[in-house]
């Protein structure tokens, strides 16, 4: 009776054995699955960054489609694949994309794409400036959100908030012709012609060839 009991015993553990054992193997496989098709993905949506860069939109959103279908949780697949919608106008499919994007990653690359969203077709201009500003508050040396908040500032007739964004975005990238344009029109709207003049000069010498620079001098010759 007892040999009974522990051949018994035995049996069952020899079968808790093998389904455990089964278990890890399943486990096993199903991981292997799931990592390959992550970096399929990865490779698929490498592909398509480079055929969007080659000019080929339509492999490259059909690239970003596959990576997708392979892995959802694609950050850089859900943002990309939003841009070139919002191209096509499908802007509510866009955000929702970009969106989802920013649930997976908080990049600031994207509050900037959702900004311009916002400000480009939808023309909310509150939720614009909140992207631009998470953008900003995330890395504090992007200058293009930086600009953008000056240009918003700019739009609310706050000159003085707009010029402070201004030069902060020409502290960390001083070539950005645009916004020594926006502090000399802000200047020049002031009556404070000197100040204006400085940042036009700063435009012909970062780009002397720069057409709204020269008219201005012209401009300002013909009018002495």
């Amino acid at each position: 009776m007892e040999m009974t009991s522990f051949l018994d015993s035995e049996i069952k553990h020899v079968k808790a054995k093998k389904i455990a054992l089964g278990i890890i193997v399943a486990v096993i496989i199903i991981t292997a699955f799931v990592v390959d098709r992550y970096i399929n993905a990865d490779r698929v949506y490498y592909l398509a960054v480079h055929q969007q860069e080659e000019g080929n939109v339509v492999e490259a959103k059909k690239g970003y489609e596959d990576a997708l279908h392979m892995n959802p949780w694609h950050a850089d697949a859900n943002y990309q694949l939003g841009i070139l919608l919002s191209r096509e106008g499908k802007t509510s499919e866009a955000v929702k994309l970009i969106q989802r994007a920013l649930q997976l990653k908080d990049e600031p690359d994207y509050y900037v794409g959702l900004g311009h969203l916002y400000l480009n077709k939808l023309k909310d201009a509150s939720r614009a400036e909140a992207s631009f500003r998470k953008a900003y508050d995330l890395d504090p040396k992007n200058y293009y959100a930086c600009s953008m908040l000056g240009n918003l500032a700019e739009r609310r007739h706050n000159n003085d908030k707009a010029i402070q964004y201004y030069e902060q975005a020409i502290r960390l990238d001083p070539q950005l012709t645009a916004c020594y344009k926006n502090l000399a029109a802000i200047y020049d709207a002031k009556g404070m012609t000197g100040k204006a003049g400085e940042y036009w000069r700063d435009v012909l010498r970062i780009n002397p060839k720069d057409e709204d620079a020269k008219a201005y001098f012209k401009v300002g010759k013909s009018a002495n």
